[in-house]
This record gives C-alpha cells, structure tokens and sequence, in this order.
C-alpha cells in the first residue's frame, strides 16, 4: 500500500484549549489503495504528518485538490482515539479505482489533535 507525502504550510501550527491544530499539503500517493470496502480503503493518515504527539481528533473539512479533479474526505476508523484514512474521489463523487497514481494532485488539510 502506497501512502502519500505530506509537508508543512508555514504559519498555521496553533494550540488552543490544549489541543493543537496545523494545516498541511497533502500529496497522493503513487497507488491509490481502493479495497471495495470503506473501512480499508484509503491512505492511513499519521498525526505525525501534522506534528501531533498523540492523535488526530478531527478534521476540519474535505478538501478539493488543486488542479480541481479529485476531493478527500477523512474518515474515523472507530470511536474514541481512532486511525484515519483518507479517501480520494473524483469531482463526480465516484472514488479512485485501485492503483491509480495520486502523487502529482496535492491537497490541503487542517486537523485538530493532541
């Protein structure tokens, strides 16, 4: 499974209320893992990709990439503290057949964690 490259936007990292918050640009990875099945499609995101020490809590939004083709939603994989994937679809809301080369399609994603 092919995970993609995140790096940082200067000037967004925060912490309010004890949780931190950063935005990143997220580029795809170079073979989009589509399983069929929700729960294990999809990048796993780490929350070290935000520079969190423990967890992401929450995304703040979907995210549409720049070029305008594709879109990413983030999903919980369970309750509590949880693991993240990532999920790209096209702009016609069908998600991203297997394998597909997502790395030249970068995203923008802000998250709230601790």
């Amino acid at each position: 499974m092919s995970v993609g490259a995140a790096s940082t936007v200067f000037g967004f990292a925060d912490v309010f209320g004890g949780h931190m918050f950063n935005t990143i640009d997220y580029s795809g990875p170079t073979a989009y893992n589509n399983t069929g099945t929700p729960a294990t499609s999809g990048d796993t995101m780490s929350h070290r990709f935000f520079g969190f020490e423990n967890t992401i809590e929450s995304f703040t939004g979907e995210s549409l990439d720049q070029s305008g083709t594709y879109y990413v939603i983030a999903q919980p994989l369970n309750d509590g503290v949880t693991s993240w994937k990532l999920r790209w679809f096209t702009t016609a809301g069908v998600e991203v057949a297997n394998g597909v080369n997502l790395s030249g399609f970068t995203v923008k994603l802000s998250a709230i964690g601790f």
